[in-house]
């Protein structure tokens, strides 16, 4: 009775090697793997950056509730008295769990390295803000990039501002003043520009300014909001000003 050879044995007993044609399939489809791969792992690498950026802005909004229990219930402005240095960074990077001043937690994962808070000194400037002494400080400037934005104005950059709190000076923002938390806006991703956020494209006297969330979550923007959930809403729907539900959103007394 004849015995069957085995693969393993079959093989051992090949006395050639590949032929061009084999390769060139094998080849083939290594190839065809690769492109049928590469999507699925680009779509699971954006996914898994999209939930870092939602812990993130739930580690800020975790800081920033810290702050404001030890400061009277008050939320934290987004800009000194002078209005030249940001400094809600600064006030609440103490009130979460971090590593180092720049914290983390500030960047999305999202965006390129521009974003990185580089912290440094040189400043000559006393400790203030949560600054530490001769800490160089985050100055406004069209050319200085932010992962993440505060909803400090509202809707648009008015006075009395409607948001979180514009500026030192300019009217504390209690946390019992926010009527609905769970559909107020308070951070969200920039779109690069600076370190605040809101609805609005236009002129401030002579300046143009545009705050708008980013979209860099697949047409997405993550939104914390003042209860400390955090949802991904499309750019287009958080920015439509015709429509009034939205609107309520980027202000605290609730209202369009």
């Amino acid at each position: 009775m004849r015995r069957a050879f085995t693969l393993i044995e079959l093989l051992a007993t090949r006395k050639r090697g590949f032929t061009l044609i084999e390769l060139l399939v094998v080849i083939s489809i290594i190839a065809l793997l690769i492109a049928i791969l590469l999507p699925a792992l680009g779509t699971a690498r954006r996914s898994a950056q999209a939930i870092q950026c939602s812990n993130n802005l739930k580690q800020i909004m975790l800081a920033t509730y810290g702050y404001s229990i030890e400061n009277k219930s008050v939320f934290p402005v987004g800009l000194n008295n002078a209005r030249d240095t940001w400094i809600w960074p600064s006030l609440i990077r103490d009130f979460a769990d971090a590593e180092g001043l720049e914290a983390e937690w500030f960047k999305c994962p999202s965006t390129d390295q521009t974003t990185v808070w580089d912290v440094s000194f040189g400043s000559g400037l006393p400790a203030q803000y949560g600054y530490q002494a001769d800490e160089m400080r985050l100055l406004p400037s069209t050319d200085l990039k932010f992962s993440y934005g505060y909803n400090i104005w509202g809707r648009a950059p008015t006075t009395p501002a409607r948001g979180m709190g514009a500026y030192e000076g300019g009217g504390d923002v209690k946390v019992s003043q926010v009527v609905s938390p769970s559909e107020m806006i308070a951070f969200a991703d920039s779109s690069g520009w600076e370190f605040s956020t809101e609805a609005y494209s236009g002129f401030v006297g002579l300046e143009r300014v545009s705050q708008y969330p980013g979209d860099i979550h697949s047409g997405n923007a993550n939104f914390a909001f003042a209860d400390g959930h955090v949802e991904a809403i499309n750019k287009e729907d958080a920015t439509d000003l015709t429509d009034t539900d939205n609107l309520k959103r980027w202000h605290r007394d609730n209202k369009p």
